[in-house]
């Protein structure tokens, strides 16, 4: 679960951690994930599927991304003043 990791991951650079040099995150508009239409399919087959949710692998969406990075940044900026 992506949030759950990134608390994980927050909570070791506030507490001083220089290990996590970066991030993963699957972002994409909407959370979820759907197959792509068949190939063969009419060309309106594309009508079929939910706008901004990825047709490749499982995404958060833009909420939950954007509560992450701020998470994140929070846990940077605490490190850094601990770090004086």
């Amino acid at each position: 679960d992506a949030p759950a990791a990134v608390g994980r991951v927050a909570e070791l650079i506030t507490g001083g951690s220089t290990a996590v040099s970066g991030v993963l995150l699957k972002s994409f508009l909407a959370e979820g994930q759907q197959p792509p239409p068949p190939q063969d399919e009419r060309p309106d087959a594309a009508k079929a599927l939910k706008h901004g949710v990825s047709i490749a692998d499982a995404c958060v969406g833009w909420e939950a991304t954007h509560a992450a990075l701020e998470q994140l940044a929070a846990a940077v900026k605490a490190r850094r003043a601990a770090a004086g």
